[in-house]
């Protein structure tokens, strides 16, 4: 690597560390969410879903009974898999 290359890339790392942090910050409520979705009912009314990083491999504080519920009700699993089918 020539010295001119070292020179470009340690000016533009501040550039790359700011476009870093930005797309960590634009991404945190859907990471949230995506986490929430996970968690039971009573645990996202009472902590906050970060609290999930505190005992990571407690699978006891994840479940898709959610889903399951969201699937089950009125249709939607119906309407799920005729998604399907159309997109495939």
């Amino acid at each position: 690597m020539t010295a001119e290359r070292i020179s470009h890339a340690l000016r533009r790392a501040p550039l790359n560390i700011v476009i870093v942090v930005i797309a960590f910050v634009w991404l945190l409520p859907s990471i949230g969410l995506l986490i929430s979705s996970f968690r039971p009912e009573e645990a996202v009314l009472s902590t906050g879903w970060w609290t999930v990083f505190r005992h990571p491999f407690d699978f006891t504080q994840v479940t898709l009974d959610n889903y399951a519920s969201v699937i089950t009700k009125e249709g939607m699993g119906r309407a799920f898999l005729n998604s399907l089918i159309i997109s495939v």
